[in-house]
């Protein structure tokens, strides 16, 4: 089987920040719900600020490292042996950390929105 030239090139020119964007829609609705809990509660403001953060995290890391992540965060308490297995593994920890680190530089990107208030609106 022979590739042909004009369908590699384009390939081999898109750049890692395409395919370290590719989050599952599932993924970033589950992020931004949980973000949106934790910014006071559904609203236009903190849907704004978290979804700027996913989307700034999602360009700092691949999916696959974020799941990795996120698993080791959901699992890394649990007792007995299946915790072990979860709390030794090294790569995991590592993308963990490294999850952290996007976080922080997602809330310095994107801080939470306020909404300003017109005086004159409420008096109405």
């Amino acid at each position: 089987m022979r590739f042909s030239t004009a369908l590699l090139i384009p390939m081999i020119s898109m750049s890692a920040s395409t395919f370290a964007n590719d989050y599952p829609t599932t993924e970033r609705v589950q992020y931004v719900l949980n973000c949106m809990q934790d910014t006071g509660g559904q609203s236009m403001e903190s849907l704004y600020t978290c979804t700027c953060r996913i989307d700034s995290i999602a360009e700092q890391m691949v999916f696959f490292d974020y799941e990795t992540a996120t698993t080791y965060e959901r699992n890394r308490r649990m007792t007995g042996e299946k915790g072990g297995v979860v709390r030794d593994n090294k790569l995991a920890k590592e993308a963990f950390e490294n999850l952290k680190k996007a976080e922080k530089v997602a809330i310095q990107a994107c801080p939470t929105v306020v909404r300003v208030k017109n005086p004159l609106e409420e008096k109405q």
